[in-house]
Protein backbone atom coordinates (compact mmCIF):
# COMPACT_ATOMS: atom_id res chain seq x y z
CA UNK A 1 0.00 0.00 0.00
CA UNK A 2 3.31 2.17 -0.01
CA UNK A 3 2.62 3.15 -3.58
CA UNK A 4 -0.76 4.28 -2.89
CA UNK A 5 -0.26 6.57 0.15
CA UNK A 6 1.94 8.22 -2.53
CA UNK A 7 -0.72 8.66 -5.02
CA UNK A 8 -0.98 12.07 -6.77
CA UNK A 9 2.56 12.52 -6.59
CA UNK A 10 3.39 12.66 -10.76
CA UNK A 11 -0.23 14.47 -11.12
CA UNK A 12 1.00 16.91 -8.50
CA UNK A 13 3.70 17.55 -10.48
CA UNK A 14 2.57 18.01 -13.89
CA UNK A 15 -0.02 20.15 -12.37
CA UNK A 16 2.45 22.77 -10.27
CA UNK A 17 4.17 23.05 -13.13
CA UNK A 18 1.22 24.27 -15.58
CA UNK A 19 1.43 21.12 -17.72
CA UNK A 20 -1.71 19.96 -17.10
CA UNK A 21 -4.78 21.89 -15.65
CA UNK A 22 -7.49 21.21 -13.22
CA UNK A 23 -9.66 19.42 -15.61
CA UNK A 24 -6.75 16.73 -16.61
CA UNK A 25 -6.39 16.22 -12.38
CA UNK A 26 -10.36 15.57 -12.12
CA UNK A 27 -9.95 13.39 -15.12
CA UNK A 28 -6.91 11.18 -13.83
CA UNK A 29 -8.57 11.14 -10.05
CA UNK A 30 -11.84 9.58 -11.76
CA UNK A 31 -10.09 6.97 -13.52
CA UNK A 32 -8.11 6.02 -10.58
CA UNK A 33 -10.76 6.07 -8.30
CA UNK A 34 -12.67 3.75 -10.98
CA UNK A 35 -13.72 0.08 -9.69
CA UNK A 36 -11.01 -1.39 -12.47
CA UNK A 37 -8.23 0.98 -11.11
CA UNK A 38 -8.83 -0.39 -7.26
CA UNK A 39 -8.28 -3.73 -8.21
CA UNK A 40 -5.05 -3.04 -9.68
CA UNK A 41 -2.12 -4.30 -7.75
CA UNK A 42 -0.61 -1.13 -5.87
CA UNK A 43 2.99 -0.93 -8.17
CA UNK A 44 0.71 -1.00 -11.28
CA UNK A 45 -1.63 1.61 -10.24
CA UNK A 46 1.51 3.91 -9.59
CA UNK A 47 2.61 3.01 -12.97
CA UNK A 48 -0.89 3.81 -14.18
CA UNK A 49 -0.72 7.11 -12.16
CA UNK A 50 2.59 7.58 -13.63
CA UNK A 51 1.28 7.32 -17.28
CA UNK A 52 -2.07 9.41 -16.87
CA UNK A 53 0.79 12.30 -15.54
CA UNK A 54 3.02 12.32 -18.52
CA UNK A 55 -0.08 12.36 -21.20
CA UNK A 56 -1.74 14.99 -19.40
CA UNK A 57 0.88 17.63 -20.78
CA UNK A 58 0.09 16.00 -24.20
CA UNK A 59 -3.58 15.66 -24.59
CA UNK A 60 -6.53 17.37 -23.88
CA UNK A 61 -8.65 15.84 -21.04
CA UNK A 62 -11.15 14.00 -23.41
CA UNK A 63 -8.27 12.25 -24.89
CA UNK A 64 -6.71 11.49 -21.76
CA UNK A 65 -10.01 10.20 -20.79
CA UNK A 66 -10.13 7.96 -23.29
CA UNK A 67 -6.30 7.26 -23.09
CA UNK A 68 -6.79 6.07 -19.93
CA UNK A 69 -9.73 3.72 -20.20
CA UNK A 70 -10.48 0.47 -21.65
CA UNK A 71 -13.83 0.84 -22.50
CA UNK A 72 -13.96 1.97 -26.24
CA UNK A 73 -15.74 5.42 -27.40
CA UNK A 74 -18.43 4.84 -29.69
CA UNK A 75 -16.75 6.79 -32.81
CA UNK A 76 -13.61 4.49 -32.27
CA UNK A 77 -15.36 1.50 -32.41
CA UNK A 78 -17.14 2.39 -35.64
CA UNK A 79 -13.87 3.33 -37.13
CA UNK A 80 -12.56 -0.13 -36.31
CA UNK A 81 -15.71 -1.89 -37.20
CA UNK A 82 -15.36 -0.05 -40.49
CA UNK A 83 -12.00 -1.11 -41.39
CA UNK A 84 -12.00 -4.80 -40.08
CA UNK A 85 -15.69 -5.78 -41.25
CA UNK A 86 -16.69 -7.65 -38.18
CA UNK A 87 -14.81 -10.37 -36.65
CA UNK A 88 -11.08 -9.82 -38.07
CA UNK A 89 -9.34 -13.57 -37.15
CA UNK A 90 -9.08 -14.96 -40.60
CA UNK A 91 -12.09 -16.79 -42.18
CA UNK A 92 -14.91 -15.86 -39.50
CA UNK A 93 -17.70 -13.51 -41.13
CA UNK A 94 -19.36 -12.49 -37.55
CA UNK A 95 -20.89 -8.88 -37.92
CA UNK A 96 -19.14 -5.79 -35.72
CA UNK A 97 -22.28 -6.66 -33.59
CA UNK A 98 -21.18 -9.51 -32.32
CA UNK A 99 -17.68 -8.52 -31.73
CA UNK A 100 -15.71 -6.70 -29.16
CA UNK A 101 -12.56 -4.48 -29.55
CA UNK A 102 -9.63 -6.59 -29.17
CA UNK A 103 -6.71 -4.65 -27.08
CA UNK A 104 -3.46 -5.73 -28.96
CA UNK A 105 -1.46 -5.05 -26.59
CA UNK A 106 -3.65 -5.74 -23.25
CA UNK A 107 -4.66 -3.12 -21.17
CA UNK A 108 -3.76 -3.41 -18.21
CA UNK A 109 -0.30 -3.87 -19.89
CA UNK A 110 -0.24 -0.07 -20.66
CA UNK A 111 -1.90 -1.25 -24.06
CA UNK A 112 -3.70 1.92 -25.48
CA UNK A 113 -7.49 2.31 -26.29
CA UNK A 114 -7.34 3.48 -30.03
CA UNK A 115 -7.33 2.44 -33.75
CA UNK A 116 -4.56 0.26 -33.57
CA UNK A 117 -7.00 -2.43 -31.90
CA UNK A 118 -9.24 -4.94 -33.59
CA UNK A 119 -12.84 -6.74 -33.65
CA UNK A 120 -12.76 -10.51 -32.75
CA UNK A 121 -16.04 -11.88 -31.83
CA UNK A 122 -16.44 -13.60 -28.39
CA UNK A 123 -14.91 -17.55 -29.63
CA UNK A 124 -11.93 -15.76 -31.59
CA UNK A 125 -11.04 -13.67 -28.58
CA UNK A 126 -11.18 -16.30 -25.92
CA UNK A 127 -9.20 -18.07 -28.17
CA UNK A 128 -6.70 -15.35 -28.68
CA UNK A 129 -6.75 -15.32 -24.73
CA UNK A 130 -6.55 -18.51 -23.49
CA UNK A 131 -4.50 -20.08 -26.25
CA UNK A 132 -1.03 -19.48 -27.98
CA UNK A 133 -2.06 -17.89 -30.68
CA UNK A 134 -0.89 -14.36 -31.20
CA UNK A 135 -1.98 -11.21 -32.86
CA UNK A 136 0.06 -8.23 -34.35
CA UNK A 137 -0.73 -4.98 -36.45
CA UNK A 138 1.12 -5.00 -39.81
CA UNK A 139 0.42 -2.64 -42.40
CA UNK A 140 -2.13 -1.11 -40.25
CA UNK A 141 -4.17 -4.28 -40.47
CA UNK A 142 -4.73 -7.31 -37.73
CA UNK A 143 -2.53 -9.98 -38.34
CA UNK A 144 -2.91 -13.95 -36.38
CA UNK A 145 0.31 -15.91 -35.71
CA UNK A 146 -0.75 -19.56 -35.08
CA UNK A 147 0.58 -22.07 -31.94
CA UNK A 148 3.77 -23.95 -33.55
CA UNK A 149 1.15 -27.32 -33.10
CA UNK A 150 -1.08 -25.85 -35.74
CA UNK A 151 1.56 -24.32 -38.14
CA UNK A 152 5.41 -25.30 -37.65
CA UNK A 153 6.42 -22.48 -39.24
CA UNK A 154 4.03 -20.10 -37.50
CA UNK A 155 2.95 -18.25 -40.55
CA UNK A 156 0.99 -14.98 -39.91
CA UNK A 157 -2.99 -14.96 -41.16
CA UNK A 158 -4.81 -11.74 -42.27
CA UNK A 159 -8.45 -11.68 -42.84
CA UNK A 160 -8.16 -10.11 -46.64
CA UNK A 161 -8.77 -6.33 -46.67
CA UNK A 162 -12.32 -5.48 -47.50
CA UNK A 163 -13.50 -4.37 -51.12
CA UNK A 164 -14.30 -0.99 -51.49
CA UNK A 165 -17.31 0.10 -53.53
CA UNK A 166 -18.03 3.24 -55.20
CA UNK A 167 -20.71 5.53 -53.51
CA UNK A 168 -23.36 6.29 -55.78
Amino acid sequence: MVARRRQGRATATVFATGEAGLRHVEVIARLLDSGPARRLPPETWAGAEVQLAAQAAVCTPSELHTWGTRTVPDGLRRAVALRDGGCAFPGCDRPPSWCDVHHVREWQHGGPTALGNHMLCTIHHRLIHHSHWRVRMAEGLPEFVPPSWIDRSRTPRRKPPPLLQPVG
